[in-house]
């Protein structure tokens, strides 16, 4: 999972780009986001060595965000005792919302941390990409 992040001089929203490659599939989409909801996202991410207490989501679309609505979805939970993560997407066009990709992977927490530092650095603008590295689900 990549995700990229374009801020527009003028505002508080900015282009949010997510994409997902497996061997299987990809996918990528993007919709206008207030770079406050990734901020608040990464901080909700835990560091090591804490561990997530719920499931963490966010979502992106219009009106209701349900259905067709519904554009950009990203939500990370722990699942087993062993501390695995399952990274759930949802990625739509925001011109054909039918052509859709839903898909989840498994995570580690030390990927977890990667991803959060590297979240982090692109919301103050010194990287250009963070990525959620992870194995398909079987």
């Amino acid at each position: 999972l990549a995700l990229r992040y374009r801020y527009d001089a003028d505002d508080d929203f900015g282009w949010l780009e997510m994409s997902l490659e497996s061997a299987s599939f990809s996918g990528k989409s993007g919709f206008w986001v207030q770079w406050q909801d990734l901020v608040e996202f990464a901080d909700k991410l835990p560091s090591s060595p804490d561990r997530l207490g719920e499931r963490i989501f966010s979502q992106w679309g219009f009106d209701t965000l349900e259905k067709d609505d519904l554009i950009l979805s990203l939500s990370i939970e722990e699942v087993g005792r062993l501390g695995e993560l399952s990274v759930c997407v949802e990625l739509a066009d925001h011109n054909v919302p039918l052509n859709r990709l839903r898909a989840s992977f498994r995570a580690i927490y030390a990927s977890l941390d990667l991803f959060k530092r590297d979240l982090v650095k692109l919301m103050a603008r010194e990287g250009e990409t963070a990525e959620l590295i992870g194995r398909e689900t079987t």
